[in-house]
C-alpha cells in the first residue's frame, strides 16, 4: 500500500483559488510542519509505503495531493482544475505517476473535475459537481470506471468540494454537513444512506466529513464534537484524531493531504 504525501515546505492560503477564505490567514510554518509530521508517523504506523514529495515554490495549494485525482487499476484519472493556479499541479501528478509507471487520462476540453470530488465507498461511487466540478464529467467518469456514480450537486460556496460536505463510511452510514445542501440534495443523502450522522457548524469548520476510513480505522481532525466522536464509536471504528487546523486555514481538510495509490 503506497500513499503520497507532499512536504509543506511552501503552504501558503492561495485567495485567487479560494476567495471566500479569510485574507488575515496565515500559515504557521513550525505548526503545519508538526501537522505534517503526524499524518506521516500515523501513515506509517498503518503499514503504508510513504512517498514524501516536496512542494513546488509556485504551487502553493500542492499540499492537497488527494485532489489530483485518483488510481483505477493501471490508469491515473488526472484532475483537470477549475481555478487557473492549481492546473499547473494536473502537469505534475501527470509526469510524476507516469514516472511510477502508470498509465494516466483525464477529462476533455474544459470539463473541469477535482479528485475532491469523488470518492468510494466499497463498490459504490459519489460524484460532486457544481462548483470545482463540471457535470459533464461524470459521463467519462463512468465510462472509465465501467459503473454509475452517485451525484449530489454542490451549491455552498464554501462547502464547494463533496469531501467537504459528504463522506460516506460504508454503505448505510455517511457523515454530512445538511446546512451544505439544498432540500433537493439533502433528500438523495437521506435516501442513499439509512444512516445518516449530521455534524455541526463547528465540525464543518474543521472539514470533519473528509476523513480517512482505512479498514475499521478511522482518522479524523483533531477537535471533532463528542457527539461526532460518539456516533463513530457506536459504529466500531477505531478513532485515530490528527491535528490539521494549519492545512484547514487553506480550505481542505484531512483527505485532501493523501493520495493513495
Amino acid at each position: 500500500m503506497k500513499v503520497i504525501i507532499c512536504k509543506p515546505t511552501n503552504f501558503e492560503v492561495d485567495f485567487q483559488v479560494n476567495p471566500k477564505l479569510d485574507k488575515r490567514l496565515k500559515i504557521d510554518k513550525t505548526k503545519v510542519f508538526g501537522e505534517y509530521v503526524g499524518l506521516r508517523t500515523v501513515l506509517k504506523d498503518l503499514g503504508f509505503e510513504v512517498i514524501e514529495i516536496n512542494q513546488e515554490p509556485n504551487m502553493p495549494n500542492m499540499v492537497y495531493v488527494g485532489d489530483w485525482g485518483f488510481l483505477h487499476e493501471d490508469t491515473f484519472f488526472v484532475a483537470k482544475f477549475k481555478k487557473t493556479p492549481r492546473r499547473k499541479e494536473s502537469k505534475y501528478a501527470k509526469n510524476l505517476i507516469e514516472r511510477m509507471g502508470f498509465k494516466t487520462t483525464t477529462t476533455p476540453n474544459r470539463d473541469y473535475f477535482s479528485g475532491a470530488d469523488l470518492t468510494k465507498s466499497k463498490d459504490k461511487y459519489y460524484f460532486g459537481w457544481g462548483k470545482r466540478t463540471a457535470v459533464k464529467s461524470q459521463d467519462h467518469l463512468e465510462k472509465f470506471l465501467n459503473t454509475t456514480l452517485i451525484d449530489f450537486k454542490i451549491t455552498d460556496h464554501i462547502y464547494n468540494h463533496l469531501n467537504k460536505c459528504l463522506g460516506p463510511i460504508d454503505d448505510n452510514n455517511v457523515v454530512y454537513y445538511p446546512d451544505a445542501f439544498n432540500m433537493i440534495e439533502h433528500a438523495k443523502v437521506c435516501y442513499h444512506f439509512p444512516n445518516p450522522i449530521a455534524v455541526t457548524d463547528e465540525d464543518a469548520k474543521l472539514y470533519a466529513t473528509s476523513f480517512i476510513k482505512i479498514e475499521d480505522k478511522i482518522l479524523v481532525p483533531k477537535g471533532i464534537s463528542e457527539e461526532l466522536h460518539t456516533s463513530l464509536l457506536g459504529l466500531g471504528l477505531d478513532i485515530i484524531e490528527l491535528k490539521v487546523d494549519e492545512y484547514v486555514k487553506g480550505g481542505q481538510g484531512l483527505k485532501s493531504l493523501c493520495l493513495f495509490l
